[in-house]
C-alpha cells in the first residue's frame, strides 16, 4: 500500500479523496508535530541553478509573455493550508500546502508536503514534497518537481513543461521520457489553482489536460451542489466539485470529490477519494493567508 497516493490524488488534485469516515479532531500536540515535521523537508527542493541548467539542457525557452491571461484569485498572493488525512478508520498524517508569489520571476510556487503521523510512521514513514512552479498570469505549470522519502526509498524527479513546442520532458526513477502534449497541460497542483480561478455554478462542466503517470489525459470536472462543511478550521459555505479520474492509475469506479469555499478564494476544505486501496479523507484544520 503506497501512502504517497493520498498526496497525488491532492491535490491531485491537491490530492488528487472520497471517504466515508471523517477524521477525529487534531490535538494541540499533533499541531506541533506537523509544524516540526514539515521543516524536515525544507532541504529537498532543487536549487534554481539546477532548474535553469536542466531547462537549458532540453532547449526549453520560457515565452517572454504569458501564453494566456487568467484573472487569478487572491489565494495567489500567498497562503498556507494544512489538512489532516485519514485512511479509512486510521488517522494517517498531514498534508501541508504552501503558495508563494515570486515577484522577480512572476511565478507562483506551490509546495505540498505529505507527512505520516507517528502511528503510520512506525511501519511506513512518509516525508514527501512536491512543488509546482506556475506562470502567474496564465496559471499553467513551467516546472514540477517531486521528492519522495518513503520507508527506505529516496527518489527525486522533475517535469519540464514546454508549452510552445507542445512537449513534456520527464525525469524520474526509470528514464527520461518525452511526451507529446496539448498546448497547455497541467500537473496535479497547477490544475487545482487553475480551477480555483474559475466561477462555479451547479451543473457546469470544465475540461483540463492533466499529466499523471507519464501520460496526459483530458479530465472533466463536474460542478455539483452547494452545501456547508464544518472542520476544525471553521464552518464554510462550499460547492462540491467532482473530477473525472482517467488514466492507467484509476478504475472506472474510483471517485474524487473536492469541497471548495463558495467565495473568491475557492479554498479546498475537504477532499475525499475512494480508490482501490481504500478511502482517504483530507479535512482542513488550519489556514493562513498573506
Amino acid at each position: 500500500m503506497r501512502l504517497r497516493s493520498y498526496l497525488i490524488v491532492t491535490v491531485s488534485l491537491l490530492l488528487i479523496f472520497s471517504g466515508l469516515i471523517s477524521p477525529s479532531s487534531a490535538s494541540s500536540d499533533e499541531d506541533i508535530f506537523w509544524e516540526t515535521a514539515a521543516t524536515e523537508l525544507d532541504s529537498f527542493p532543487f536549487s534554481q541553478s539546477f532548474i535553469d541548467s536542466v531547462t537549458n539542457e532540453f532547449g526549453v525557452v520560457r515565452p517572454t509573455s504569458s501564453l494566456r491571461e487568467i484573472s487569478t484569485g487572491p489565494f495567489a498572493r500567498g497562503e498556507k493550508l494544512v489538512y489532516e488525512v485519514s485512511w479509512g478508520l486510521f488517522r494517517a498524517g498531514f498534508l501541508v500546502v504552501n503558495t508563494e508569489y515570486q515577484p522577480h520571476s512572476n511565478m507562483i510556487r506551490v509546495g505540498a508536503k505529505a507527512i505520516s503521523n507517528n502511528f503510520i510512521s512506525a511501519f511506513y514513514r512518509v516525508r514527501d514534497y512536491i512543488i509546482s512552479w506556475i506562470d502567474a498570469d496564465g496559471l499553467y505549470p513551467v516546472f514540477f518537481e517531486q521528492h519522495i522519502r518513503e520507508r527506505n526509498k529516496q527518489t527525486d524527479g522533475y517535469v519540464i513543461f514546454d508549452h510552445l513546442s507542445e512537449q513534456i520532458f520527464i525525469e524520474g526513477r526509470r528514464s527520461r521520457v518525452v511526451e507529446e502534449a496539448p498546448p497547455i497541460s497541467h500537473d496535479y497542483l497547477s490544475i487545482l489553482h487553475h480551477m480555483r480561478s474559475l466561477d462555479f455554478s451547479p451543473g457546469e462542466e470544465h475540461t483540463f489536460d492533466l499529466l499523471m503517470s507519464s501520460e496526459v489525459n483530458p479530465i472533466k470536472v463536474r460542478v455539483r451542489e452547494r452545501g456547508e462543511i464544518s472542520t476544525d478550521a471553521g464552518d464554510f459555505k462550499t460547492i462540491r466539485l467532482e473530477p473525472q479520474l482517467r488514466g492507467r492509475s484509476f478504475r472506472r469506479r474510483d471517485r474524487l470529490e473536492i469541497w471548495v469555499t463558495d467565495d473568491e478564494y475557492k479554498m479546498p476544505v475537504e477532499i475525499r477519494t475512494r480508490l482501490r486501496f481504500g478511502s482517504l479523507t483530507a479535512r482542513l484544520i488550519h489556514y493562513q493567508r498573506a
